[in-house]
């Protein structure tokens, strides 16, 4: 296992209860975790990560010398250790895919482990354990102790001591992405590209802005003064008046805002001698086409900030399928291989 990777994993005893503090209260996760909610290029990211990562198998084996593993026997000891881990497969399936999504947006989670024998899930086997997989908003130090948000509940999980771990006892396990800076501290592609992405979201409500101008105001329509409608058949003798029928559609439009009555400008009539013929004035900004550039740009940006090729967020377009191929073999090789080692560096060394 490469250096890089002795620091991100740490479980809670002792000795680190101080240093739990500094892990626990990065000012940028919560934000990071804000805008995988509010940006869909963050969520399809974190969950294309998650999704990857959850179709690992976890197994036993020992490193040979020229870097190759060797599987360790089903029923060798190691291997049915790992077995029991998560509860087995499903667990495993469910608790990979979790740390896909952490490690991409707030570079860090938690695995807490209890016995069954005080949790009493159904779920588990009465002398097994129980796994959570929790985020860094769920777990916070207070009074010097380790809490752990679980199904809506406080739940104190007490150091181990190193000298004597209790089997039994229950463990919390830090696994994150040092920092390259500062190695205590966890680091994440979404952390990088948070003022990029609060830039998105500006430009997300001016495009929103726009859409809605357009549909309640296309300018304004200068009318000549004593402009009629034909009259309709049937009508008679009587005459539309020219601003009550085109009002009519105005507010049409505001109430089936998908309606073709959307796009009919506002009315104003004017004495005939002012304009020769009908004319109408838009209020158009240069700002309304530059702002679809400036998203596709920031959405470009942030793709290239990823630890996977931007194409997958982008669109692969006429990419061919030996093309889909190498981008997919890239992003397991560059994004989720290393995440993967991440968690399986933690479970192994601590």
């Amino acid at each position: 296992m490469t250096t890089s990777l002795t620091a991100s994993a740490s479980r809670y005893v002792n000795r680190k209860v101080r240093s739990v503090k500094a892990a626990t209260d990065q000012g940028w996760q919560p934000r990071a975790w804000q805008l995988y909610h509010a940006v869909p290029e963050v969520r399809f990211a974190t969950t294309y990560m998650a999704n990857g990562m959850a179709g690992a198998t976890l197994y036993a084996g020992r490193r040979a010398d020229d870097g190759t593993i060797e599987p360790a026997p089903d029923n060798h000891r190691a291997s049915e250790i790992v077995q029991q881990i998560a509860g087995g497969p499903d667990g495993q399936v469910k608790m990979l895919g979790a740390f896909g999504k952490h490690l991409t947006v707030a570079g860090e989670g938690w695995i807490v482990i209890r016995p069954n024998s005080d949790v009493l899930s159904p779920d588990v086997p009465e002398d097994g354990h129980d796994w959570r997989v929790l985020s860094t908003r769920e777990v916070s130090q207070k009074s010097g102790k380790l809490t752990a948000e679980i199904d809506g509940d406080d739940v104190e999980v007490p150091p181990g001591d190193e000298e004597t771990l209790d089997p039994d006892s229950p463990v919390a396990l830090r696994v994150w992405e040092p920092d390259p800076e500062h190695a205590i501290e966890a680091d994440s592609p979404v952390r990088a590209s948070i003022d990029l992405l609060e830039e998105l979201l500006l430009l997300n409500a001016a495009v929103k802005a726009i859409a809605r101008s357009r549909l309640t105001g296309r300018g304004i329509l200068l009318v000549p003064k004593g402009v009629r409608f034909p009259t309709r058949p049937g009508q008679g003798d009587a005459e539309d008046d020219l601003i009550e029928v085109l009002m009519m559609i105005a507010e049409t439009a505001i109430r089936e805002p998908e309606s073709a009555a959307a796009t009919v400008p506002i009315v104003l009539e004017v004495p005939a001698d002012s304009i020769a013929d009908f004319k109408l004035l838009t209020f158009e900004s240069t700002f309304d086409e530059l702002a679809l550039k400036l998203r596709e740009e920031a959405i470009k940006r942030f793709a290239t900030g990823l630890e996977m090729p931007a194409e997958l967020l982008l669109g692969m377009g006429d990419t061919n399928h030996w093309g889909a191929w190498m981008l997919t073999s890239e992003a397991i090789r560059m994004g989720i291989e290393p995440k993967l080692q991440t968690v399986s560096h933690a479970l192994t060394s601590q």
